[in-house]
């Protein structure tokens, strides 16, 4: 986990991202797809942390439509920023995976329920394995 990437203003995981090599997470710009990143531009043009301060959160950006994606916000703003990396990085360190190999989904996709989600996140759910 790399911390110092943070987390996506969309509530995705910047912080466990493999995906671009060289990516410093999107709190820095960094991100090669910011451009196209409608949370990305939302969120600098109102000057908002993320989506977990929006009020017409979720709205209708590509990126927010996943349960994994949702469940995260709504988790940061419940809970705050340092818990979620605090669950993300425990998660990690007990083999729950964010992305598997070649793959945008993981362990917290494919679950029925924000509940569940969270429940992962809160190490009171085993992963769904494959």
């Amino acid at each position: 986990m790399k911390r110092e990437k943070g987390m996506g203003f969309c509530g995705l995981a910047c912080c466990l991202c493999e995906e671009k090599e060289g990516c410093l997470g999107c709190r820095e710009g960094a991100c090669p797809e910011k451009e196209q990143c409608r949370p990305y531009a939302c969120a600098q043009s109102r000057t908002l942390e993320g989506c977990w301060q929006c009020a017409e959160f979720p709205c209708q950006a590509p990126v927010l439509q996943s349960l994994r994606t949702q469940a995260f916000v709504r988790y940061i703003g419940k809970f705050g920023m340092e818990r979620m990396l605090a669950q993300l990085e425990a998660g990690e360190k007990e083999g729950i995976v964010y992305h598997y190999p070649g793959l945008l989904t993981g362990d917290y996709d494919g679950m029925e329920k924000e509940e569940d989600v969270w429940a992962l996140l809160e190490g009171n759910k085993k992963p769904q394995k494959a």
